[in-house]
């Protein structure tokens, strides 16, 4: 495909990359590793960011939310804040719970106010509002434990103390609440008041308010807390995004070290192959290849080892990537997402990089004396 419209230059380009396949493979399978990585962890990313997205879209029914620092939640203080803004309706805390459920330390999560308000669990069975000692529990959960509606469940908190909790309800795994969810009357019995400080407070606000109001409001009340963010979903999302792409520039940046060193390789193949070809391309030289013609060649032979390799890195990338996300889809990557510009980027680029490597070869190439060359035979 990519040496046919070259006529003669490209079926001899094609051939000398054919000839030696052993070295060939060689040189292509760092290229080849090299972008099977980098694949499979845009397909991750990629992945990410849309589980996100139908997870916030679907799964939460708020307005605006508080954000705090990670590892620290929301201060104290700002959720009763945000509660009094003009505006807002109701303001529910998520706090993270963490307990001993049978012989195994689980993290749940425990709500402030209703949680059928401002979060959508999809309920299986029961009911979703929760009240004085009861629990809502996953399908998963629920299965694992064989409790069901109406069962008693003892939770162990961190003081070693048993509270006797009954299951109000099952729902379908939610990555936002976790595998279990308690009422927030029993929030005092895990959370203590001075570690109390939720993972985010969901904000609902009045029918036909406007939202910038309400925004500079909440900015308004919260100001005195600092970290504080006022997000609304567009802007989770982003700050999600955000937080995943930080990751993968990081994972990005070791693996171009694999795309360097494929490029070296490259390179060290053409200039060997030019060295041994050499009484070759003198003949080709004496019967009228021009030096235009022979750096051609040579930047064609490049360009075939590197889309080889490129293409069999991509494929086996999608292939494992695609593998990588349906295996971690009980941690919440329940979308599968091809970034199918990026995979066209990278085999483009993939293709520059086979011309640039094989710029010095080939000059080297251009350069041979025909008459030096045929005369070593």
């Amino acid at each position: 495909v990519f040496a046919r419209p070259f006529g003669a230059v490209g079926r001899l380009a094609r051939t000398n990359a054919a000839r030696n396949p052993r070295r060939t493979a060689a040189t292509a399978f760092a290229l080849t590793l090299g972008l099977m990585l980098v694949s499979v962890i845009a397909v991750f990313g990629a992945s990410a960011k849309a589980s996100v997205n139908t997870l916030v879209d679907t799964g939460v029914k708020s307005e605006f939310m508080l954000m705090g620092p990670q590892m620290m939640g929301v201060p104290a203080g700002a959720e009763t804040a945000a509660a009094g803004v003009p505006g807002v309706t109701e303001a529910v805390g998520v706090y993270g719970v963490q307990a001993k459920f049978g012989d195994d330390n689980e993290f749940g999560a425990a709500m402030s106010g209703p949680v059928g308000n401002v979060l959508s669990l999809d309920i299986t069975a029961g009911a979703e509002q929760l009240a004085g000692d009861e629990m809502l529990v996953s399908v998963d959960t629920a299965a694992k434990r064989g409790v069901q509606v109406g069962s008693t469940v003892p939770l162990t908190n961190r003081d070693g103390d048993t509270v006797e909790t009954t299951v109000a309800g099952i729902f379908e795994d939610n990555q936002v609440v976790g595998p279990w969810v308690l009422s927030a009357d029993m929030l005092d019995r895990f959370v203590p008041a001075a570690a109390r400080a939720p993972m985010v407070v969901l904000l609902n606000t009045a029918d036909g308010s406007d939202p910038e109001t309400v925004r500079a409001g909440l900015e308004d009340a919260t100001k005195q807390f600092v970290v504080v963010q006022v997000l609304d979903r567009e802007q989770f999302k982003g700050q999600q995004a955000a937080q995943i792409d930080t990751l993968l520039a990081v994972l990005y940046g070791l693996l171009a070290l694999a795309v360097v060193i494929a490029i070296l390789g490259i390179v060290n193949t053409l200039a060997l192959s030019v060295v041994e070809r050499r009484r070759e391309i003198g003949m080709l030289r004496a019967v009228g290849m021009q030096r235009a013609q022979v750096r051609r060649t040579i930047y064609l032979e490049s360009l075939l080892i590197a889309v080889f390799g490129a293409v069999i890195g991509l494929v086996l990338g999608l292939v494992f990537g695609w593998g990588f996300v349906r295996t971690l889809a009980d941690q919440g990557l329940g979308e599968t997402t091809v970034p199918w510009g990026q995979v066209l980027a990278m085999l483009v680029g993939s293709g520059v990089v086979g011309v640039l490597a094989a710029l010095w070869p080939g000059v080297r190439a251009a350069k041979t004396p025909p008459l030096e060359a045929i005369a070593d035979m």
